[in-house]
Protein backbone atom coordinates (compact mmCIF):
# COMPACT_ATOMS: atom_id res chain seq x y z
CA UNK A 1 0.00 0.00 0.00
CA UNK A 2 1.28 3.57 -0.90
CA UNK A 3 1.74 5.87 1.92
CA UNK A 4 1.75 9.80 1.32
CA UNK A 5 5.38 10.21 2.79
CA UNK A 6 6.98 8.31 -0.13
CA UNK A 7 4.92 10.80 -2.48
CA UNK A 8 5.45 14.48 -3.68
CA UNK A 9 4.01 16.44 -5.89
CA UNK A 10 4.45 16.23 -9.47
CA UNK A 11 4.06 11.95 -9.05
CA UNK A 12 2.30 10.08 -11.68
CA UNK A 13 0.41 6.89 -10.20
CA UNK A 14 -2.83 4.78 -11.39
CA UNK A 15 -6.16 5.80 -9.56
CA UNK A 16 -8.69 2.91 -9.75
CA UNK A 17 -11.73 4.25 -8.27
CA UNK A 18 -14.64 1.36 -9.17
CA UNK A 19 -17.34 4.45 -8.59
CA UNK A 20 -18.09 3.54 -12.43
CA UNK A 21 -18.74 -0.23 -14.15
CA UNK A 22 -16.33 -0.67 -16.68
CA UNK A 23 -13.87 2.16 -15.73
CA UNK A 24 -10.55 0.99 -16.01
CA UNK A 25 -7.70 2.81 -14.31
CA UNK A 26 -6.11 5.85 -14.99
CA UNK A 27 -2.75 7.81 -14.78
CA UNK A 28 -2.97 10.56 -12.65
CA UNK A 29 -0.65 13.34 -11.75
CA UNK A 30 -0.79 14.27 -7.83
CA UNK A 31 -1.47 17.82 -7.29
CA UNK A 32 -1.47 17.37 -3.69
CA UNK A 33 -0.83 15.07 -0.50
CA UNK A 34 -1.88 14.91 2.70
CA UNK A 35 -1.13 12.54 5.76
CA UNK A 36 -4.50 10.49 4.73
CA UNK A 37 -5.61 11.86 0.84
CA UNK A 38 -3.97 12.42 -2.38
CA UNK A 39 -5.68 14.87 -4.57
CA UNK A 40 -4.71 14.01 -8.52
CA UNK A 41 -5.10 16.67 -11.87
CA UNK A 42 -8.14 14.18 -12.99
CA UNK A 43 -10.08 14.12 -9.36
CA UNK A 44 -9.71 17.85 -8.89
CA UNK A 45 -13.31 18.86 -8.79
CA UNK A 46 -14.49 15.59 -6.73
CA UNK A 47 -13.76 14.40 -3.34
CA UNK A 48 -10.69 13.49 -2.44
CA UNK A 49 -9.84 10.29 -3.07
CA UNK A 50 -8.84 7.24 -0.48
CA UNK A 51 -5.79 6.16 -0.90
CA UNK A 52 -6.78 2.73 -1.46
CA UNK A 53 -7.74 3.80 -5.18
CA UNK A 54 -3.86 5.05 -6.21
CA UNK A 55 -1.93 2.25 -7.27
CA UNK A 56 2.47 2.20 -7.88
CA UNK A 57 3.35 2.41 -11.63
CA UNK A 58 5.57 -0.74 -12.06
CA UNK A 59 8.59 0.56 -13.88
CA UNK A 60 8.73 -1.57 -17.36
CA UNK A 61 12.17 -1.30 -19.26
CA UNK A 62 10.01 -0.69 -22.45
CA UNK A 63 8.40 3.04 -21.08
CA UNK A 64 12.60 3.78 -19.62
CA UNK A 65 13.93 3.27 -23.01
CA UNK A 66 11.30 5.32 -24.86
CA UNK A 67 12.95 8.09 -22.45
CA UNK A 68 16.56 6.95 -22.51
CA UNK A 69 16.86 6.64 -19.22
CA UNK A 70 17.86 3.08 -18.08
CA UNK A 71 21.26 3.97 -17.56
CA UNK A 72 19.88 6.44 -15.25
CA UNK A 73 17.82 3.58 -13.38
CA UNK A 74 21.16 1.40 -13.38
CA UNK A 75 22.85 4.61 -11.97
CA UNK A 76 20.32 5.42 -9.40
CA UNK A 77 20.02 2.17 -7.93
CA UNK A 78 23.72 1.82 -7.60
CA UNK A 79 24.38 5.11 -5.72
CA UNK A 80 21.48 4.28 -3.47
CA UNK A 81 22.19 0.27 -3.17
CA UNK A 82 18.36 0.14 -3.36
CA UNK A 83 15.85 -1.55 -6.15
CA UNK A 84 13.86 1.73 -7.64
CA UNK A 85 10.26 -0.86 -8.68
CA UNK A 86 7.90 2.07 -9.13
CA UNK A 87 7.68 5.32 -11.39
CA UNK A 88 7.21 7.72 -8.12
CA UNK A 89 10.59 6.22 -6.64
CA UNK A 90 12.26 7.20 -9.73
CA UNK A 91 10.50 10.59 -9.94
CA UNK A 92 11.57 10.78 -6.15
CA UNK A 93 14.98 9.75 -6.92
CA UNK A 94 15.86 11.59 -9.89
CA UNK A 95 14.59 14.83 -7.95
CA UNK A 96 16.88 14.19 -5.06
CA UNK A 97 19.84 13.71 -6.64
CA UNK A 98 19.65 15.88 -9.78
CA UNK A 99 17.70 18.82 -7.88
CA UNK A 100 15.02 19.06 -10.36
CA UNK A 101 12.26 17.29 -12.06
CA UNK A 102 12.02 14.77 -14.46
CA UNK A 103 10.39 15.40 -17.57
CA UNK A 104 8.15 12.72 -18.12
CA UNK A 105 4.69 13.24 -20.97
CA UNK A 106 2.58 10.16 -20.31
Amino acid sequence: MLETKDLRIGNFLFYDCPIYEGQKPEIVKINRVTENFILDDKNKNSIIGDLEYYKPIKIEKDFFLKFDSIVLLKEFEHKLSKKIKYLHEFQNTYFLLMGKEIEIEI
